[in-house]
């Protein structure tokens, strides 16, 4: 069995737990797709009778399906995109000028 905690506050961190091991898993901060795994689970979210306000403190059973789409939120990673584009090499003018100092001081030769 599978549980979403919280502590009493809006800005607290939710966490998903596993009741039989008591691990647990931080979900971060309660987001609009949090909320809507949740209420797609019937938890209702509002300031109306039988509903869970997002201020006070949870204990939320979940079954193994929510369960399974809350771990995808807790460490949400992406590989960055692989830049295939073909980098041509630049060549260096040759000049017929002669060399001066100068030029060697400040990199032109």
């Amino acid at each position: 069995m599978y549980r979403v905690n919280k502590e009493y506050g809006v800005s607290e961190n939710v966490y998903l737990q596993n009741t039989a091991t008591m691990a647990e898993i931080n979900l971060g901060r309660i987001t609009p797709r949090l909320l809507g795994i949740l209420e797609a689970d019937g938890y209702k979210f509002g300031e109306t009778d039988g509903s869970v306000t997002l201020v006070e403190k949870w204990a939320l059973i979940v079954s193994e399906e929510v369960k399974e789409q809350l771990r995808k939120l807790a460490m949400p990673m992406k590989k960055p995109v692989r830049d295939q584009r073909k980098v041509k090499v630049e060549e260096k003018k040759e000049s017929k000028q002669p060399v001066d100092i100068l030029d060697i001081i400040y990199g032109l030769a």
